[in-house]
């Protein structure tokens, strides 16, 4: 039987370079600017992005702390979500992350594409695409999903992890806490 290979993630936490209202996408709720799954330190709003094998899953809307939380225990884990509102079926999320542990080792399975729909084919609202427009857009063929399963040494994820919350501390994944009105930076 062939030895799998053991694959590497990279979770980033990236400046926008803008203070907390400044970007153009933000959705006011109850008279808040806000984005979820993401942090805020100094006034500046950082979004989050997770790697695996250099290829970008998702960016933005992710819940650092989910990945914390997935180190602790196996179980379904809902990271990544819309950043204007925090709920992962507002970005057409419908499956979660499943996460298994083997030792020193987590076997994350997520399905690809991470969306149901067709939003991002390149076809999509063109001549060529014979749905597009339509709401058959939704069973877009190219967008078949199929499931991937990734091996994580967990002393990797655990050390970036680590360098994150040295660099942010209470800050990390802290939008959700200020769009409540609960402040920690």
């Amino acid at each position: 039987m062939n030895k799998r290979t053991i694959d590497t993630i990279k979770l980033t936490v990236t400046s926008t370079c803008r203070t907390w209202g400044d970007d153009w996408r933000a959705e006011l709720y109850d008279g808040r600017e806000v984005w979820f799954a993401s942090t805020i330190m100094n006034g500046i709003r950082y979004i989050h992005s997770v790697y695996i094998n250099d290829k970008c899953i998702w960016e933005d809307g992710v819940y650092i702390s989910a990945f914390e939380e997935m180190l602790r225990k196996p179980g379904d884990y809902w990271p990544f979500t819309c950043s204007c509102c925090g709920e992962p079926s507002d970005a057409d999320i419908q499956y979660p992350l499943r996460c298994r542990h083997r030792g020193d080792q987590i076997i994350l399975v997520i399905r690809d594409p991470l969306q149901s729909n067709c939003f991002f084919c390149k076809d999509n609202n063109t001549d060529r695409c014979s749905i597009a427009g339509t709401e058959e857009a939704f069973d877009c063929p190219k967008r078949s999903p199929h499931y991937h399963a990734y091996i994580i040494q967990k002393e990797q994820l655990r050390q970036q992890l680590f360098e994150l919350r040295k660099e942010f501390g209470s800050n990390l994944d802290n939008a959700d806490l200020i769009a409540k009105g609960i402040k920690n930076n």
